[in-house]
């Protein structure tokens, strides 16, 4: 068996991103409608660490316009977050497996290793995806405070 390297093309639609996208246009298109989630979005939910609900609650007080933006880039951090929750995850099994195996002492310490650089690879991604989502947050937030200071100086000044 030969190894090597090549391209290879992954169409849009199955990507990670794009399902997660399309799962959050669905949970937004039913909050907005005020109906419940189904069993996938509830399950999508409770995988994520990030708090979808309430960054799609303050992207509908904004009515800018630009939720689309905003839920594609939204979409690239919870697939981040995704990611990373599986990787450290498969990394914990591949760990306690090894653990727990009859191979070479060495070969163990090696493997161990391994996953020791690799999760601490995986971890210092997270801080950065939780990061941007403040960073996100944040912001929305200020334009909604911003959206009713304005609104607030019109009607003062209409009346």
């Amino acid at each position: 068996m030969q190894v090597g390297l090549q391209d290879i093309t992954i169409p849009e639609t199955s990507t990670l991103t794009y399902k997660v996208r399309e799962i959050i246009r669905t949970i937004n298109t039913k909050l907005i409608n005020d109906e419940k989630p189904g069993n996938r979005e509830l399950n999508f939910l409770s995988m994520t660490s990030l708090p979808v609900m309430k960054f799609l609650s303050v992207l509908n007080s904004m009515h800018t316009g630009r939720s689309a933006v905003d839920i594609e880039e939204y979409s690239m951090l919870i697939a981040q977050d995704l990611l990373t929750n599986y990787l450290t995850e498969l990394l914990r099994e591949v760990s306690v497996a090894t653990a727990g195996s009859e191979l070479n002492t060495d070969l163990v310490k090696e493997i161990q290793k391994r996953i020791n650089e690799a999760t601490t690879r995986v971890a210092s991604i997270d801080p950065k995806v939780g990061r941007k989502l403040q960073e996100k947050l944040m912001l929305i937030e200020r334009m909604a405070q911003i959206e009713k200071q304005v609104a607030s100086q019109m009607n003062s000044t209409e009346g």
